[in-house]
C-alpha cells in the first residue's frame, strides 16, 4: 500500500540523489533514513537484543512516554527545547530505529537525524499505535 509517508521518503530520496549527482559529490552520499513496518522493527530489536549496537529511540512527549512506550527505548522529546542538542550527543555510527505515536514526528526527526550524518535510522511506520494494533508488546 502506498501512503503518504513512503512518498515523501522516496521524494526526499529523489532529491538527496539528484543534488548530490548536480554538485557532483556523490561520495559524501547520505544513507536516508529507511521506514520499517512493525513485524520487522521487533525482528530487529529480537535480532540486537543484549547487544550495544541498536538504539530505540522514543521522540514523543515524557508524558506519553511514561504511559507506554517499547521496552528499551530512550526518550528524546521532538518538541522539547534540547532536541537539536541531544542528537548531536548521540553516537553517528550506531544503529537508530525512531518511534513517535503515529510516525509524523518520527518522520521529522529521522530527516534531521540523516542531515547530522547518521549513518543507519530507521523510521517505525504507524508509530506506536500501528505497533500496537499489531499486537506487539509495550511497557507501561
Amino acid at each position: 500500500m502506498i501512503t503518504y509517508r513512503r512518498i515523501q521518503f522516496a521524494l526526499m530520496g529523489f532529491l538527496a540523489a539528484t543534488a548530490l549527482v548536480v554538485g557532483g559529490c556523490q561520495s559524501d552520499a547520505l544513507q536516508e533514513p529507511h521506514l520499517i513496518s512493525p513485524k520487522d522493527a521487533a525482528a530487529l530489536i529480537e535480532t540486537n537484543a543484549g547487544g550495544s549496537g541498536l538504539v530505540l529511540l522514543d521522540v514523543r512527549t515524557p508524558e506519553e512516554f511514561a504511559q507506554s512506550r517499547i521496552a528499551g527505548a530512550t526518550l528524546l522529546d521532538y518538541r522539547g527545547p534540547d532536541f537539536q542538542e541531544g542528537l548531536a550527543r548521540l553516537d553517528r555510527s550506531r544503529t537508530y530505529l525512531v518511534y513517535c505515536r503515529t510516525g509524523n514526528r518520527s518522520s521529522y526527526a529521522v530527516q534531521t537525524m540523516a542531515e547530522m550524518g547518521f549513518a543507519h535510522v530507521y523510521d517505525l511506520d504507524g508509530g506506536i499505535v500501528l505497533w500496537q494494533a499489531e499486537g506487539l508488546p509495550i511497557e507501561r
